[in-house]
């Protein structure tokens, strides 16, 4: 989705690193790391996530639900980023 945005994307090489891979606009590059968000429904029909998130200061988190597709897990993400998912 990042690509056909018009990104230019690079995978993370350490397979422990803080991120899973990289977008830059030609300007910015941001670091993202996707989680895997479980999807709950509370006794009055809305819905609940989870996500286990351990924050890394200036990344991105990008969840995706089987349910609902990919959302933000991020508070503050760019309008830049916004603007694709």
């Amino acid at each position: 989705i990042f690509l056909e945005a018009g990104f230019k994307v690079f995978p993370n090489i350490a397979p422990d690193g803080p991120a899973d891979f990289i977008v830059w606009d030609g300007t910015t590059a941001y670091p993202i790391d996707t989680k895997k968000v479980s999807r709950y429904l509370k006794a009055d029909g809305t819905a609940s996530y989870a996500a286990k998130v351990k924050a890394h200061e200036n990344v991105y988190y990008l969840g995706w639900c089987e349910h609902d597709g990919f959302m933000w897990l991020s508070e503050n993400v760019p309008e830049a980023l916004c603007n694709v998912i």
